[in-house]
């Protein structure tokens, strides 16, 4: 929705949140045309106990799920939980993909793990932030759901110092804090 306008930097009032998770999702099922849209997807998001399930079918489930805090010095005013998605079959999780987190430190140093996920199951994750320097991008990676497998299958990791092409494939990227 090109009207809605949501400044992270601001601390907004639970109203004005409350308003932004109404009108202004970030994505919307019914604003797409393409036709890849697996058949038993939810128009709308389930959620039971925390689970946020985004694919339920015969096969597997997909869903979100924030996951339990096990850190004793973890700060609530500088970290959040991270969020992980789960492969579910027959009841039983059987694989897991951590794929969002946020702390901030000293100095408005922030450490972003993000991720985005299509349709044609490639969950995309970007680890970034900010440090006195400027922006930072450390690791991008694709993952795509096997379904015959029922695992999350790494296809091409990058960081800043390798790529990995899976199944076998790694090349070291030219950097001058490593020696090759």
């Amino acid at each position: 929705n090109k009207k809605c306008e949501y400044n992270f930097f601001v601390e907004h009032t639970k109203q004005e949140t409350k308003y932004f998770e109404k009108n202004c999702p970030f994505e919307s099922l019914e604003s797409t045309s393409d036709s890849d849209i697996p058949e038993n997807i939810e128009k709308e998001d389930s959620v039971s106990d925390k689970r946020v399930y985004l694919y339920q079918s015969g096969k597997f489930s997909l869903f979100l799920e924030e996951k339990p805090i096990t850190d004793p010095n973890f700060d609530p005013d500088n970290n959040t939980p991270d969020d992980a998605l789960f492969l579910e079959k027959d009841g039983q999780i059987v694989d897991e993909l951590t794929v969002n987190r946020f702390s901030t430190g000293e100095f408005g140093f922030t450490n972003e793990l993000s991720y985005y996920i299509d349709k044609k199951f490639n969950i995309f994750i970007i680890n970034h932030g900010i440090h006195e320097t400027g922006y930072w991008l450390n690791l991008w990676a694709h993952y795509k759901i096997d379904p015959q497998k029922i695992k999350f299958e790494a296809i091409k990791i990058k960081t800043d110092s390798e790529q990995i092409n899976f199944p076998d494939k790694l090349i070291v990227l030219p950097n001058q804090y490593f020696d090759k």
